[in-house]
């Protein structure tokens, strides 16, 4: 069986182009976003959702927790990170919402920080991390496929063309009889500044006739 899912992170106000395009192509997709989303995007000068595109993304896909303040948490104090952790779990759950994965912000973690997750009474965690087609192996260190609209040295090549690849080293696993789990992961920002809706919109063409 092969299985397509997609998570994106942090809470821009062109997570909603994505959310139509995940919505046409019928993708389960995850939204990873921090409780203070519209400050942490602020600092950046990166317009954010408003509360009500959450409910509305909430009511449609599925939500995750991305820390409080999108702290790198294995540059923080334990008790920051607790809170990140926890306090985000809590926070989300305040607000009506079902969230029961995480994701590491910029992918920085540890066993220690791992356990923390696990203890928070997530389900899941997801990490930065690309190359991979098989379901995980840990749930809390959940490798992706590939990061979209940006190109990676990991790849060796262009993004959409590693994405092509891994789409047709899939098929091969399903024909072969194989569990597989393509997950692509990215930034709406990143993928409106670089220009890159194009070639993502390429991406869910190319996943919807083969896969």
């Amino acid at each position: 069986m092969i299985r397509v899912r997609a998570s994106f992170d942090d809470g821009s106000i062109y997570d909603l182009r994505l959310a139509d395009m995940m919505n046409s192509y019928s993708i389960d997709t995850t939204f990873y976003i921090p409780v203070n989303w519209q400050r942490y995007l602020a600092t950046k000068g990166i317009e954010s959702l408003s509360p009500n595109d959450v409910k509305s993304l909430a009511n449609n896909f599925t939500l995750g927790s991305h820390g409080v303040n999108h702290e790198l948490l294995t540059r923080v104090g334990e008790d920051k990170q607790n809170t990140e952790i926890l306090g985000s779990m809590l926070y989300w759950q305040e607000q009506g919402y079902n969230v029961q994965s995480f994701c590491y912000p910029r992918g920085y973690y540890d066993e220690e920080i791992k356990n923390k997750v696990i203890k928070a009474g997530y389900q899941s965690a997801r990490t930065v991390k690309v190359g991979n087609l098989d379901p995980p192996v840990d749930p809390f260190e959940t490798i992706t496929t590939v990061h979209v609209g940006y190109d990676r040295d990991e790849y060796e090549t262009d993004w959409l063309t590693y994405a092509k690849n891994k789409v047709l080293e899939a098929i091969e696993k399903g024909n072969a009889g194989e569990d597989v789990d393509y997950h692509f992961w990215g930034h709406s920002e990143e993928i409106h500044r670089y220009q890159q809706w194009d070639r993502l919109g390429q991406l869910l063409r190319f996943i919807n006739e083969n896969l």
